[in-house]
């Protein structure tokens, strides 16, 4: 009967010691979260391409996002962030897609309007009509 009482104590005292911890790990997981999406958001916003065609230039910190989507992979019950996809207009209307993962350089392409129209949907809009004076 004495091993039963002492097994129950160490399962209680386990959980107790669990649930004082599980504030901290959610609060850790969050910030490690907020970190590594704001890693992501410098790498996006420091990005530059200057190309001779004025309609592929892209500037991030004056890009527009149409669309982010969260990448993450599940192990041992565990979901762990590993990316993001975006789709980002430059200001004359052009749609580029960038893989990052806040370590290593993005992954940045340009899309045609066609690529762009069918990966978006209903989120992709035509470009703005340019008329030449």
């Amino acid at each position: 009967m004495r091993d039963g009482r002492g097994l129950i104590m160490v399962v209680a005292v386990l959980a107790v010691v669990w649930l004082v911890r599980l504030p901290w790990m959610i609060r850790a997981r969050r910030q490690r979260e907020r970190d590594f999406f704001a890693q992501i958001e410098r790498q996006f916003q420091a990005l530059q391409v200057d190309d001779p065609d004025p309609l592929r230039c892209f500037d991030g910190s004056r890009a527009t996002v149409v669309q982010d989507s969260v990448r993450s992979t599940t192990h041992e019950g565990r979901n762990k962030l590993t990316g993001i996809e975006r789709y980002a207009r430059n200001e004359t209307g052009e749609y580029f897609y960038l893989i990052a993962n806040g370590v290593d350089p993005p992954f940045f392409k340009h899309l045609s309007q066609e690529e762009a129209r069918l990966a978006l949907g209903l989120a992709w809009r035509a470009p703005p009509v340019q008329i030449d004076a």
